[in-house]
Order: structure tokens, then C-alpha cells, then sequence
């Protein structure tokens, strides 16, 4: 999985981008908004579970999972969270708002 957006160009801000997650990257991330590749990706299943309890606990039913294919998204996975914590998922199939943009000449 890739992450959406590149590290910054600044030098400070770039180490940041590759320090790994911990109570004081998040206390930064959450005050500065600062990217942060750890924080930009979740790829543990297991991980992604406790989060989708945390969020049915608090009287959620369903997620839209809106990863691109190019992102390389886990159709398994989601399927696995799914079953885990009984919240509905909802996986996009593709993106075909290009095509339509185009097919009406909006572009």
C-alpha cells in the first residue's frame, strides 16, 4: 500500500514524515497536522479490527472503504474486519467518475 501523499520538502519535516508512531508523533500529528507515514497507512488487520470495535461501540454500522485500486487495497482483509466486528463494509469497485467527466465534457 502506498501512502497518498509524498514526504515533505522541508528537512526537519521530512524526518518527521519517517519517524515511526508513538504517543509523541501522534500528540504532533494531532497539533500540527504534520504528514507522517505511519499514520498515513493501516495495513494490520488486527489493528483495523480493535479500531472497527471502537467504532461500532459507538453506535457505528458501516464503513465505505474508498481506497483506489492503484493503492492497493485488501478486498481479504476488509472481509476479515468485517466478519471480526459485524460493521458492514462497503468496498468501491473502481473509479469511473473520469470517464464520465469526460463522456459529458466537463474536463
Amino acid at each position: 500500500m502506498s501512502p497518498l501523499f509524498g514526504p515533505p520538502e522541508q528537512a526537519g519535516a521530512k524526518g518527521f514524515y519517517y519517524e515511526p508512531m508513538s504517543l509523541e508523533t501522534a500528540g504532533r500529528i494531532r497539533h500540527w497536522a504534520a504528514p507522517n507515514l505511519d499514520n498515513a497507512q493501516l495495513t494490520d488487520v488486527d489493528t483495523a479490527i480493535d479500531e472497527a470495535n471502537i467504532y461500532k461501540q459507538y453506535g457505528g454500522g458501516s464503513l465505505v472503504d474508498a481506497t483506489s485500486i492503484g493503492i492497493k487495497r485488501d478486498a481479504m482483509g476488509l472481509a476479515r474486519i468485517s466478519r471480526a466486528t459485524g460493521v458492514n463494509i462497503i468496498m468501491g469497485r473502481r473509479t469511473m467518475w473520469t470517464r464520465r467527466i469526460r463522456r459529458h465534457g466537463l474536463t
